[in-house]
């Protein structure tokens, strides 16, 4: 918005796709598509179109939830994670810009995701 990216957190009683639905339903009748586009969720209309981004601390929860049953598996994702925190850490003490914490995570903690 003016040149700004602009992120959105809505709360309520409804399913999140719903919500999600209802505000990119509004999207569409105000603003023209972002090139660079993603199905959000699969059951979303096909004009409903948006960039997709993932909670990192979520789905490292999940991993944790089922470390009982998956010790080993489990154990390679939670140990690279721990490095992608790391290096979040060292960008935020190096006072890193955007820019420059990309690249950072692309350096060092792109190796042990891949892995």
């Amino acid at each position: 918005m003016g040149g700004h990216k602009v992120a959105l957190f809505f709360t309520g009683r409804q399913l999140a796709g719903e919500s999600l639905e209802e505000l990119l339903q509004e999207r569409l009748k105000r603003l023209a598509r972002h090139p660079d586009v993603r199905r959000a969720l699969a059951h979303l209309p096909a004009e409903l179109i948006t960039i997709v981004a993932h909670c990192l601390a979520h789905a490292r929860r999940y991993f944790v939830d089922i470390v009982d049953n998956f010790p080993a598996e489990c154990r390679t994702v939670l140990e690279a994670l721990r490095e992608v925190y790391r290096h979040d850490a060292e960008a935020r003490e190096l006072k890193l810009d955007a820019e420059g914490r990309l690249k950072l995570h692309q350096q060092k903690s792109g190796p042990p995701m891949k892995e």
